[in-house]
Parts: C-alpha cells; sequence; structure tokens
C-alpha cells in the first residue's frame, strides 16, 4: 500500500455517535492476517508459539455469529467498491459496509463502517429496521436483496505482546450456504486492535513461520462468491473521445456526456463513505461540468435555452459547494492526522481535539451531502444535464473546436483582468485571492 494512503501506526480511525436512535456508528481500518486451518489442533498450536514469541493470552471464548450478505439490484455497491452484512453476534446485531480489502502475504487492510443496531429477535426486524432508518440516505430507493448467509461458531482469544499492543486471534468453523447449498470453511485470523501495527507485522510474521501456516487466498465473501457463482462485474465506463474532426458543439456535448457519467460512477464511493478518492473524484467532476457549460453558453449551437444553461450553472455551483465542504474537511483532518505528533509549541492533547472536532463535523457534512444527492434538486440537475448532453446542433455552419476556445479563453482572460486590476486598486484580501485563484482555474 502506498505512503498516501497509510494511517499513523497508533491510530485508528475515531467512533463517531448519531445524535438520534442512540445508535453508533464506528469507523476503522481493519488489519487482520488469515491462515487456512484444518482442525482446533492447529489453533491450539498457533495459541502455544504465540506464548513462546512472549504474549499473553486470554482464555478462550467461543462466540456464535450468523452473517447474511447482501446486495443491490444494478451495480450500485460494486461501483462504491463495497460488501454490505448484517451480522448477529449472540444478541448483538450490527450493520457493515465492507471497503475492498489490500491483501499482501495473507495481511488485509480495509476500511470499514459499523452501524451498531438496537437488539431484535430475528434477522427480517433487523432487516426492517435497517432499511427504515439507514439504508435509504445510503442506497436511496434501490432494492436490497440478500445473496448468501455464513453460519460461525467463533473460538476468540486475546493476545497482549510484549510492548502492550493488543490483538485478537480467532478459529472459525464456519458454513456458506445459499438456498440448500452448504460449503464448510476453517480458517484463523488474527485482527490488530491497537498498539504499533509495525510489532503486530512482525509478530504475525514470527507466529506464522514458527507455525509453518499458510496464508489464506481467499476471504469467506471471495470463497462464496466464486462458488455460488455470484460474480458480478462492474459495468464498464463508455468512451468520449474528441477528435480534430468534431465541431463545437459535438465535442462539447462528449465532455458533458463524460463527466455526467463520472459524476454518476462515482456516486456511490461517496454515498457508502469508504472510498477514500470518490469525493475528491465528484468534486473534479463538477467542476468540469461548469467549465462545459459555460463553454456551451459562448456556442453558437448551444444558445437554444440560455436562461435553463444558466440554472445548470447555478445548480452545479450548489452541488459544488456541498461536495467542496467535505472534501476540505477530509483534508484538514487527514494533515492534523498525519502531522499532530510533529507539531511544535501544540500540545498533542489539543491536536487530538482538534482532530475529534474535525471528525465529528465530518460526519455531519457527510450527512448534509447524502441529503442533496438524495433530494430532487440533484436528480432535477442530472435529468437537465442529460438533456443539455443530446441538444442537436442548430443548422448552418458550424463552429469548430479552436474559434469556441478562442471566445472562451478570451472572456476567461477578461476576467482574470477584472480581478487583478480590483486587487490592485485596494489592499488584499482573503476573499480576494481565492477569487484570483478560482479565475485563474
Amino acid at each position: 500500500m502506498s505512503q498516501k494512503k497509510q494511517v499513523h501506526p497508533e491510530l485508528l480511525l475515531l467512533d463517531n455517535t448519531l445524535n438520534s436512535q442512540s445508535m453508533k456508528i464506528s469507523s476503522l481500518l481493519e488489519i487482520e492476517l488469515k491462515w487456512g486451518a484444518t482442525t482446533v489442533s492447529d489453533y491450539d498450536r498457533f495459541l502455544k508459539h504465540a506464548q513462546t514469541l512472549g504474549a499473553r493470552t486470554s482464555s478462550s471464548k467461543m462466540v456464535s455469529i450468523r452473517d447474511s450478505f447482501f446486495t443491490t439490484s444494478d451495480a450500485f455497491l460494486i461501483l462504491a467498491g463495497a460488501k454490505c452484512r448484517l451480522r448477529r453476534i449472540d444478541r448483538r446485531w450490527e450493520l457493515t459496509f465492507k471497503g475492498t480489502a489490500v491483501m499482501k502475504n495473507g495481511l488485509a487492510q480495509r476500511k470499514e463502517k459499523t452501524f451498531h443496531l438496537p437488539s431484535f429477535a430475528s434477522e427480517p426486524e433487523a432487516l426492517k429496521y435497517c432499511r427504515k432508518k439507514i439504508l435509504p440516505m445510503i442506497l436511496g430507493r434501490r432494492k436490497f436483496v440478500k445473496i448468501f448467509g455464513i453460519k460461525n461458531d467463533r473460538l476468540v482469544t486475546k493476545l497482549t505482546l510484549p510492548d502492550g499492543t493488543e490483538a485478537v486471534a480467532s478459529y472459525d468453523q464456519a458454513e456458506l450456504y445459499k438456498k440448500s447449498r452448504r460449503i464448510p470453511l476453517q480458517e484463523m485470523e488474527l485482527e490488530f486492535l491497537k498498539g504499533r501495527i509495525a510489532t503486530f507485522k512482525t509478530f504475525s510474521r514470527d507466529v506464522a513461520r514458527w507455525g509453518g501456516l499458510k496464508p489464506s487466498k481467499k476471504s469467506k465473501f471471495s470463497t462464496a462468491v466464486k462458488e455460488f457463482s455470484l460474480e458480478r462485474i462492474a459495468p464498464k465506463m463508455p468512451e468520449y473521445r474528441v477528435t480534430k474532426r468534431d465541431s463545437s458543439s459535438s465535442a462539447l456535448r462528449k465532455i458533458l456526456a463524460k463527466y455526467l457519467t463520472v459524476l454518476k460512477s462515482k456516486e456511490p464511493g461517496v454515498c457508502v463513505g469508504l472510498d477514500d478518492e470518490a469525493v475528491h473524484q465528484m468534486r473534479v467532476s463538477v467542476r468540469r461540468l461548469r467549465t462545459a457549460v459555460r463553454a456551451c453558453l459562448l456556442s453558437h449551437s448551444s444558445l437554444e435555452r440560455e436562461a435553463a444553461t444558466k440554472k445548470i450553472l447555478m445548480e452545479l455551483k450548489w452541488l459544488g459547494e456541498t461536495i467542496g465542504r467535505l472534501r476540505d474537511l477530509e483534508i484538514r483532518a487527514s494533515l492534523v492526522s498525519r502531522h499532530k505528533l510533529h507539531l511544535r509549541n501544540v500540545p498533542l492533547q489539543r491536536a487530538q481535539r482538534l482532530e475529534t472536532l474535525l471528525s465529528k463535523k465530518i460526519v455531519m457534512q457527510h450527512d448534509h451531502l447524502l441529503a442533496a444527492l438524495n433530494s430532487k434538486r440533484y436528480q432535477t440537475l442530472l435529468k437537465s444535464l442529460e438533456r443539455l448532453s443530446r441538444i442537436p446542433p442548430k443548422k448552418g455552419p458550424a463552429l469548430t473546436v479552436r474559434k469556441t476556445a478562442r471566445r472562451f479563453i478570451k472572456k476567461a482572460f477578461k476576467k482574470l483582468g477584472e480581478v487583478a486590476c480590483d486587487m490592485n486598486e485596494r489592499e488584499t484580501r482573503d476573499e480576494d485571492l481565492h477569487r484570483l485563484r478560482m479565475a485563474l482555474r
């Protein structure tokens, strides 16, 4: 995994709590190793080697786990790079969205977002609650269907490594099922809880070598997808190539269609909230759509409804600002997390308070963005952009891409000059620098 994607070794993402329904939402980076196992004796041998390496082990506990995995009738969760799991652990219920795992030598790292649910007597009751309280904001009105389940009797042991790093080991005796078909599966897991990730990795490597353990090549989910023939491929993005032979109107229609497609494809990742780049890419697509719509106002073949086109620009500005507020908070939180241990003259406790505050603001702003993406206003904007991208060229001589670009650049330079003149006539303020940056962009 690249350095850019890593979190600080001491850091797990902060827990965030909903104000309503007393429901807790935890977002974390799951780090675990999986090994194949044949019998529980493999697990006992693993624990003995762990103790030999200096780990303190708790008494083992048997936990009954029942998992149900769900998907949507379209490719929404596939585009989001997420899996959805409803889990019952003894009497506790939780709904989890799991990101795509990055695996290397058996070590899996993935982001998870878990909704801790109230107590229910049955899965239908828990599912009814999720469909009413949680799923509409994330999935909209999409059909939510169960694809397979897992029955798992898990033997759990907590480990404390010599430097205080904590992990939990488990032995799974699982059964994957879909209708009447059953597939048995046994595996061992070692999951990082807190402490130093470097220590956890070293310990995992040593204990696996001592025990002759072989890393699992597939997760339970991947095994079920293959065995039950559940493979689904994300729809291929259409290509929109602009050539020198295109007229101005044809080129603009292709550009509008391209970034409208990108905008829609990044919406699932933003809604689920596990894709680090989805918000950024959605913001970029909105900016490029605004640029293309402005160019439509300068194109002779696209002036059929100037008032409607200007309204689209206003709505894109609203959407861009809504996405931008969340993205700016994410960047600030990332910077604080990355540099909090190296800030001079700033107490660590104060930096952690700022990190907590930013985390809460991110949750609130993400909720605002979800509300925007599920609103009629957003759907109307998408339909307006689709209509604009399909407007046929008017009869008569068509403007070339070069001529339209010349007009567009000339107008942009004029605006840049106006902003620069205003700054020259008075003392420069932060707002002026922002206007200058936007004019240059």
